[in-house]
């Protein structure tokens, strides 16, 4: 095997630990890094390093053991703090203080449960790196164990015969192999502490250099501090905790008895660590003769490390660095430079990161508090400006640095400062913070509750309530935030509010195709078109057909064969038309059908319409069907040329809203008008028509020129045993939409599919609830013919035809007259 150079190690920084036979145990420390909390409540420690120390005493492992490691690491400023987590606990749970001896104790009740302690460092200063550290090779870490009992145990554990390796971190704790020899100390003797001669255990080293485990010369400078560290006892130590002040103890406790100090012992040769050494000019010293920290009282989240001291600033302003709560000048604020002059300390009270969510509610602001954005930092002043009632602006800034200030009085010294923390990312950080107000002024009206300001604060609400009234929304204002604010202001707020939840009119448009395609895979046989005109590398829309695949089916398999047709304006920024066909169910209630979005109601996008709508429902060629609209623009025309057969009837109510334009007024023209439009034979309409002629012969020839088969019951076409004279069903649909109307177009077509489903819903559940079987609406129909069977006497003539006669049927003489009914072909000559 060949020989490598020797090193002795107590520090590992990776590999597994050994297998103890002992109550030993492996302490983990986690050093360099501070604790963060997360928005569970957890606290996760990020940052720095983590080095494993074996063979640890539960007997001899103390309170300044603790200390002294942490010195051997390089953590030698106040304050500093030790955590302890509990074996086997959750990630982020479990972390419990360590601030004394009967708490360390506590920590070692655990070695029973788990052989590895974590245990983190938090605070300690900048960490200095010692002079044998730096030598060391990398990857690895020298420093001495404060206890006798722990060096004869290593000393027993890694020293071997012939000049073999030691079982140091460079071979990760792997045993001596069998069949080599290996050097045993008896108990007592192994290290060469107890007694008072000289005896040394020395080590042959591969580079020939003899060196000795404690006492005496020691001429390897890797083992020159711990030679020093051990037997140093005329100086004293002193650690400060952030919960006990400062602690003192002598090295001499932690001796073992009737062992002799190295001063004297003849062979003893005085080593100087210059990193260790305390003199008049330490760092150490001066921090302790200028800094009073014995009077600290720090809470739960402080010892977690949210608290520090930098003393790196940026540029100019650096040296302005102030807090707002101790603006005075005073010992607890300077500090010495290396000349010996006095200047101001930068000192940041807290390092704790900016959480939008939880702090926008009740900003505070502190030295060092990191934003992730300057719009983060701007929303947050703008916050805390309408909560104090203070006027704060902000100065002209640009992506690097933000400066607030208060404008309620001119020479308020209030001033809050963040900038960059570094160019490739946006995080901002407080640099300066003057907290401090010399103005006397509240207001309940300031710059920064404005429109954006309301919106982003309310925008559930009026998303909920798009009703929401100026007076409500005041009044909310006025609760929440003691302002006052005007009809404009909320009027501009809801706008704004609106956009941010449902995105710009342009953006919806441009989502249109994808959201077609999400239609059609969310429901079967759905048709869907979108037309639009190439303008370029741009396409401009210009209509959109939907008619979902279950309204297909559902009018097919039980409706009247009637469709009304009608159009209405849309109401947002690009206007447009909203073309409806609504059909009749089988218990006389509206049923949607199809719509469409068109730019303009003319032939031509009527013709669109209803092509379509004839391929979906399967009309072919319209002849068993009726169509009931007004007289729109061009929709005469369409319907003519896409279904020639088709009946084709105009609302009596829009006819005779035209008829009393003309100048046709009157209670007795208007009684003669529905008479007329009511009318069942064709008998009963012209004896009306001569009503009409005698009363007001220009009503009666502006009526003549209107062909009846449009709008009386005496001319409709018998087969399909509907004699509607109103478009009221499209127009109470269309009614129903009167606020998704004033949305945007995705807005618009999501409330539309959403009062669908509505409504398909409740049917069903309605229809599960019918004792008869057919509708209410028709039952009571029946209940009311029912009623007057007896003004009728049937006579039977053949196989289901009957002779009727009664009085309510009347002929032009006014006289009862007869009818023929034929309950096979289902009609009768009276036509209703």
């Amino acid at each position: 095997m060949e020989n490598q150079p020797s090193t002795w190690r107590y520090f590992r920084i990776d590999g597994e630990p050994p297998t103890y036979k002992d109550d030993s145990f492996t302490l983990e420390i986690h050093h360099g890094g501070r604790f963060f909390k997360l928005g569970n409540g957890s606290r996760h420690y990020r940052g720095g390093e983590v080095v494993w120390i074996d063979r640890n005493d539960p007997d001899t492992t103390s309170w300044p053991c603790l200390n002294c490691m942490a010195e051997d690491l390089g953590y030698r400023e106040p304050p500093m703090t030790y955590w302890f987590k509990i074996p086997g606990s959750k990630d982020g749970e479990d972390f419990l203080p360590i601030r004394d001896e009967k708490e360390v104790k506590q920590m070692l009740a655990f070695v029973q449960c788990s052989r590895v302690l974590q245990l983190y460092i938090v605070g300690g200063g900048v960490r200095k790196k010692k002079e044998a550290e730096l030598e060391d090779e990398p990857g690895n870490k020298a420093a001495p164990i404060c206890h006798d009992k722990y060096i004869g145990n290593v000393i027993e554990d890694i020293v071997e015969e012939d000049g073999m390796s030691s079982h140091g971190v460079k071979d990760k704790g792997k045993r001596t192999k069998a069949g080599e020899k290996r050097k045993t100390f008896k108990k007592g003797k192994s290290s060469g502490l107890n007694d008072n001669s000289n005896h040394f255990a020395k080590v042959a080293m591969n580079n020939d250099v003899e060196v000795t485990s404690t006492r005496g010369t020691a001429k390897s400078p890797r083992l020159k501090q711990k030679a020093r560290r051990i037997k140093k006892k005329e100086v004293e130590r002193k650690y400060d905790t952030r919960f006990k002040g400062e602690f003192n103890y002598d090295i001499d406790e932690f001796q073992a008895d009737g062992e002799s100090s190295d001063s004297d012992d003849p062979t003893y040769e005085e080593i100087i660590d210059s990193d260790y050494e305390l003199h008049d000019e330490d760092d150490e010293v001066l921090f302790r003769a200028n800094v009073d920290v014995s009077g600290v009282n720090v809470g739960e989240w402080d010892e977690m490390g949210y608290e520090g001291i930098i003393s790196n600033g940026e540029g100019e302003d650096s040296e302005k660095f102030e807090s707002g709560e101790s603006s005075s000048s005073s010992e607890d604020e300077v500090n010495l430079d290396a000349q010996g002059q006095r200047r101001k300390k930068k000192k940041f009270t807290n390092f704790r990161e900016w959480n939008h969510e939880r702090d926008l509610k009740n900003p505070h602001f502190e030295l060092g508090m990191k934003f992730p954005s300057p719009e983060v930092f701007k929303d947050a002043v703008r916050m805390f400006s309408v909560l104090t009632k203070k006027e704060l602006r902000f100065d002209p800034n640009d992506r690097k640095r933000v400066n607030a200030f208060c404008k309620t009085t001119p020479g308020c010294p209030f001033r809050i400062y963040a900038s960059q923390v570094d160019k490739a990312s946006p995080t901002m950080e407080i640099r300066i913070l003057q907290m401090e107000h010399r103005c006397s002024g509240l207001s309940k009206k300031v710059y920064h509750c404005n429109a954006p300001f309301i919106a982003k604060g309310y925008v559930d609400q009026i998303i909920a309530d798009r009703n929401w009234s100026r007076e409500g929304m005041q009044a909310a204002v006025g609760r929440d935030y003691a302002m006052s604010i005007g009809y404009q202001m909320c009027f501009r707020a809801k706008k704004r509010a609106l956009k941010l939840a449902e995105g710009t009119v342009e953006d919806q448009y441009n989502l249109l195709e994808t959201y077609a395609d999400v239609i059609k895979k969310a429901n079967d046989n759905t048709s869907v078109w979108i037309e639009g005109d190439d303008e370029g590398e741009s396409r401009r829309f210009k209509r959109m057909y939907i008619c979902y695949g279950a309204l297909k089916k559902g009018w097919i398999d039980g409706c009247r064969p009637i469709i009304g047709l009608d159009g209405c304006h849309l109401k947002t920024v690009y206007k447009g038309i909203l073309l409806t066909a609504v059909g009749i169910d089988g218990n006389n209630g509206m049923y949607p059908i199809a719509f469409a979005i068109v730019e303009k109601e003319n032939k031509e996008a009527w013709t669109w319409f209803v092509e379509f709508l004839k391929q979906d429902l399967e009309l072919n060629n319209g002849y068993s069907y009726t169509f009931i609209s007004d007289k729109q623009k061009g929709l005469l025309d369409a319907v003519k040329d896409v279904m020639p057969n088709a009946e084709h009837r105009h609302c009596a109510r829009h006819l005779y809203n035209n008829f009393k334009g003309e100048g046709h007024i009157g209670t007795e023209l208007r009684d003669l008008f529905w008479s007329t439009a009511r009318s069942t034979t064709k008998t009963w309409f012209l004896k009306n028509m001569d009503s009409i002629c005698e009363k007001s012969p220009s009503a009666w020839n502006w009526l003549r020129e209107r062909p009846a088969e449009h709008w009386s019951r005496s001319h409709f076409r018998i087969e399909h045993k509907c004699d509607i004279l109103l478009n009221n069903h499209c127009e109470a649909f269309n009614s129903k939409l009167l606020e998704a109307r004033k949305m945007p177009i995705l807005g618009f077509w999501e409330e539309l599919r959403l009062n669908l489903m509505k409504r398909l819903a409740n049917r069903r559940c309605a229809g599960l609830r019918w004792k008869c079987k057919v509708g209410p609406r028709i039952e009571k129909l029946l209940k009311k013919n029912a009623e007057r069977s007896h003004d009728y006497s049937p006579e039977e003539s053949s196989n289901k035809r009957f002779q009727v006669k009664g009085r309510g049927v009347t002929c032009a003489s006014g006289v009862n007259s007869l009818h023929d009914v034929n309950l096979a072909a289902r009609t009768c000559t009276c036509r209703r």
